[in-house]
């Protein structure tokens, strides 16, 4: 997927291409915060899950030494 920024005679559009849908906002205030900031939660909580897994593996990797 890649952003694009189109200009039109009334300003800029930011899309998003995908494989099989274009997602398009009008503003870079609605492209903010409905995709990126969506953006970076899903990336947090992603962060979150690693961490904890490497909490977990290090821990095993205790138990047996």
């Amino acid at each position: 997927m890649g952003y694009r920024v189109h200009q039109t005679a009334s300003g800029a559009v930011y899309a998003l291409h995908g494989k099989n849908e274009t997602q398009v906002w009008f503003s870079l205030y609605l492209f903010e915060h409905r995709h990126i900031d969506k953006e970076i939660k899903r990336l947090k909580a992603r962060i979150g899950q690693l961490r904890h897994r490497l909490l977990r593996q290090e821990q095993k990797k205790e138990k047996l030494r």
